[in-house]
């Protein structure tokens, strides 16, 4: 069937803003689809927001293409909060290198711990080559490995928790069938084979 192989990376985006930046009946996490996908986190500390923000990037050649990205992902945020750049302080992402730009100030600096930082701390996303059309699903949840089953978050990413959930039923599923409906009343739990 093929071996996986690297197709994506997750840049993440972390912002400091006052709390106007954002809208009030926002949800803590939403899923922001403009120009590129982009998963949203939001927390309030006091009179201040904390955003972290995910997008997936396309390896080429093995690397990703970071340039500009920082003003892309800014870009595809002002359909969430259109007024997000009046009420920035902070912008950093651990991920492409830059230094951490205070917004009001204009001046930027490195933060004291360089070596947790750079394009190689990306989570890479893997994919299998294709057998048959997907859909909104990334990965199937049988492999081609032999009683192996995926049920995690790239199973089927743009559905965030549910995803998950539904990806952890199908794997479930897939064991009850292999075994049968009698085997589930009076089998052993501990020592199960597909």
């Amino acid at each position: 069937v093929g071996e996986p192989r690297p197709r994506y990376a997750r840049f993440t985006l972390n912002l400091l803003a006052r709390g106007q930046a954002i809208p009030e009946g926002m949800a803590k996490r939403a899923l922001v689809i403009d120009h590129e996908p982009l998963w949203v986190e939001v927390q309030r500390v006091g009179e201040r927001a904390v955003i972290s923000v995910q997008a997936r990037i396309e390896l080429r050649d093995g690397m990703p293409a970071l340039a500009g990205q920082r003003e892309r992902m800014l870009d595809g945020l002002t359909t969430l909060s259109p007024f997000l750049r009046e009420h920035l302080e902070l912008i950093d992402s651990p991920h492409d290198g830059l230094a951490i730009q205070d917004v009001q100030t204009g001046e930027s600096f490195m933060p004291s711990e360089t070596g947790r930082r750079g394009p190689d701390t990306m989570e890479t996303v893997y994919t299998f080559p294709q057998t048959r059309i997907h859909g909104t699903v990334a990965l199937d949840v049988r492999t081609p490995i032999k009683r192996l089953l995926l049920c995690n978050t790239q199973v089927v990413p743009g559905l965030g928790f549910e995803g998950t959930l539904l990806s952890a039923y199908s794997a479930a599923r897939a064991v009850t069938r292999s075994l049968g409906r009698d085997w589930m009343n009076r089998g052993r739990w501990t020592k199960v084979e597909l």
